[in-house]
């Protein structure tokens, strides 16, 4: 049966197959919770270590590693954007053409966060933290900012 949903119907915009395949944004606790493809988290690893927003050409060029084809990258940025993991930051000239440039909307820490506390499994906060603190990352220099961020909450 071809109607409104379905992918079958042949008068669908692409932009509503992507929402129905890739939005699986949802909302829980005051949190946005987002399920990022590898691919997806390929594409926001590149935007994260950018200092500015990147057109689809500099994302071509800074993809070192992709898994991803690049005609794949305008399905994965219609993802991201529906997701509302990124958004549309400017226009440039590319060329003889003008391209949209993005930047993410959240930082990579704010992603992880929400996606450890927005999943169904999700560990107590103590229990996490003590992990956290045993890995080898955190030295004194870590410690004593920690120290400083839990003052500034207990106000």
């Amino acid at each position: 049966k071809k109607g409104k949903n379905f992918p079958g119907n042949s008068f669908q915009s692409i932009d509503s197959i992507c929402k129905l395949l890739y939005n699986k944004t949802r909302k829980k606790g005051g949190l946005i919770a987002m399920e990022l493809t590898k691919s997806e988290l390929e594409i926001m690893d590149v935007l994260w270590a950018s200092q500015e927003p990147l057109s689809r050409a500099d994302l071509l060029t800074h993809s070192e590693e992709k898994t991803w084809k690049d005609s794949s990258v305008h399905i994965l940025l219609n993802g991201l954007l529906q997701k509302k993991a990124i958004r549309e930051a400017g226009v440039i000239k590319c060329g003889k053409t003008y391209g949209r440039t993005f930047a993410p909307t959240l930082t990579r820490e704010e992603y992880y966060a929400n996606t450890i506390f927005t999943h169904r499994h999700k560990p107590q906060i103590l229990g996490l933290f003590a992990a956290l603190l045993e890995r080898e990352e955190v030295d004194g220099q870590v410690l004593t900012q920690l120290e400083k961020l839990i003052a500034q909450k207990k106000g």
